[in-house]
């Protein structure tokens, strides 16, 4: 008898099994992408309407001045960790403009998508409903909530690490390099 390859027995192995009592795949789409549409509200609801605190007003701060540093500025190297953030932030003040409102914005939007992420990594462990527990739960986090409401970079590390873990699974159960090539990439 012929056995199959390690990499399509571990993928067999680890498969979540979508054949008991769970949801259609067109109404599982709608229901991921309405929980994340949900959590992009959450996260928009009332951004504007506290003032920027120190942390932020550092991000405004870096984000203004991006690629006009002045001389006797802050150390913009202080911040190093973020600078992917940075980039990505000025991007988006350029469109929406560099209010509070456009400042914050952009990490409720990518909290959002981060819920979205996370309910297909949960998918991709346990199954369509794992997948939707796991987003309606980080939709709904009060820290990830509040974290998703701040002009800072943490909803980023969220997404690139919800995205390096599935990266890392893919690497694992498909042992093809260009997984490997992705994660590295958004490491």
């Amino acid at each position: 008898m012929a056995s199959a390859p390690e990499h399509n027995v571990a993928s067999a192995r680890y498969a979540p099994d979508e054949s008991r009592g769970t949801v259609g795949g067109s109404v599982f789409v709608l229901l991921l992408i309405g929980i994340s549409v949900l959590a992009a509200a959450v996260r928009l609801w009332g951004i504007a309407d506290r003032e920027l605190w120190f942390d932020e007003n550092c991000t405004f701060y870096i984000v203004h001045y991006l690629f006009d540093w002045p001389a006797d500025g802050p150390d913009p190297l202080r911040e190093v960790a973020h600078l992917p953030y940075f980039f990505l932030l000025d991007l988006w003040t350029g469109i929406v403009g560099e209010t509070i409102w456009g400042m914050r914005s952009f990490s409720a939007l990518i909290g959002a998508l981060g819920v979205l992420v996370l309910g297909l990594l949960g998918t991709r462990f346990g199954g369509r409903r794992v997948g939707l527990i796991a987003a309606v739960l980080a939709a709904f986090n009060p820290l990830q909530v509040h974290y998703s409401q701040e002009a800072r970079g943490y909803t980023t590390w969220l997404l690139a690490v919800t995205l390096c873990i599935y990266c890392l699974y893919k690497a694992a159960v498909t042992l093809n390099r260009r997984w490997w090539l992705v994660y590295i990439v958004v490491a």
